[in-house]
């Protein structure tokens, strides 16, 4: 076959895969609610089991597992457009979910459940709202033997002792010459393009494309994803790099001697919401509002501090919370506003993808 008609046969056969996803999941859905979800399933799924239990609301989980991730389920729906058969959206990002309310995908919705949360991880037309958030983290190796812990045993304060005075975003750039025992996930996608994104809001395309360079020039190591950078600096392939906050604990879990503390950018933490959305034209609109109103809900913010060591972003008093996640509190109501930075995604993902093409 040759290239051209390959080039004029793919859009088919992309449409053709999409086509048969929508189908075999409205199907497999029957009269339950859909919910596409980006979330970790591991935690996801008791949460939305539970949501069955107590209302008797069936519900169809679609993740972002490996058959999609080539599309993501936000690609996803911009592509099914009005078909899609979900009828609600639980996104581990921001920048996604905004994509989708510009493409007219998302419902208002106006009950008073989300007055719990800050505006700042809201939507002030109502179209979305953030909860059980995540931070963007310095993550170091420690060496010492006896700052070592057992398997989940992370209580005590080392794991938020890596240094005594804020560590800005270009503290990076007075460092010695080589970063070759640093570790950064490529800023193409998830949590670390969020990170650029709100960068180049903030300083601009020039100095986050000569900041990148300078990563690039003194030999940081760019690897496939967060949980990677997690692996090399527990491991000891390097000794510092930037990952998430849920990474740091699955080390600390795992009995690696690690620490952490937030990125700065002048001054302010990165704190990355999970967000919940209806989706426009949803053939059980109240069932998605009652299951958007749980998982909004105090109780549901608990489990997941709990569970996944999430931070609850809605009023939740500390001593409810687990004690490692108290202090990511704090953290959290330093943020930034993350959403600021989906007027300039677009623009700094194209030149991302040009970087990483050549």
């Amino acid at each position: 076959m040759n290239a051209t008609r390959l080039r004029h046969l793919i859009p088919v056969l992309l449409a053709l895969g999409l086509l048969a996803g929508w189908y075999a999941i409205t199907r497999r859905a029957g009269n339950t609610l859909v919910v596409y979800c980006t979330h970790d399933l591991v935690y996801a799924e008791p949460v939305l089991e539970e949501f069955t239990k107590r209302t008797g609301i069936a519900v169809t989980l679609v993740g972002d597992t490996e058959a999609t991730k080539s599309l993501g389920l936000t690609e996803r729906l911009l592509r099914e457009g009005p078909q899609t058969p979900c009828d609600l959206f639980w996104n581990n990002e921001v920048l996604g979910t905004i994509r989708l309310q510009r493409n007219g995908l998302l419902q208002t919705y106006s009950g008073p459940v989300t007055q719990r949360f800050p505006a700042k991880f809201r939507d002030p037309g109502n179209q979305w709202c953030g909860f059980a958030g995540r931070m963007r983290v310095w993550i170091e190796r420690r060496e010492s033997r006896d700052e070592r812990r057992e398997p989940g045993n992370v209580a005590g304060q080392s794991p938020f002792a890596m240094s005594q005075q804020p560590f800005d975003f270009f503290s990076l750039n007075p460092q010695p010459s080589t970063l070759n025992r640093f570790a950064i996930a490529k800023p193409l996608y998830g949590t670390t393009f969020t990170q650029f994104a709100l960068l180049w809001k903030l300083h601009g395309a020039e100095r986050t494309r000569a900041h990148h360079q300078s990563l690039v020039e003194r030999g940081a190591k760019f690897v496939a994803g967060n949980a990677m950078v997690r692996d090399v600096v527990a491991g000891g392939s390097c000794d510092w790099g930037m990952t998430d906050t849920d990474d740091v604990f699955a080390a600390l879990d795992a009995g690696h001697a690690v620490s952490m503390e937030p990125i700065r950018i002048d001054g302010k933490t990165i704190c990355i919401p999970n967000t919940v959305a209806l989706i426009q034209g949803s053939d059980r609109p109240e069932e998605a509002r009652q299951l958007l109103e749980y998982l909004l809900s105090e109780e549901v913010e608990i489990q997941l501090a709990e569970t996944a060591r999430q931070i609850p972003l809605g009023t939740v008093a500390p001593e409810k919370i687990p004690a490692e996640v108290q202090p990511l509190a704090k953290w959290a109501s330093e943020s930034w506003n993350v959403a600021d930075a989906a007027d300039v995604a677009d623009e700094c993902l194209q030149w991302l993808k040009s970087e990483y093409a050549r």
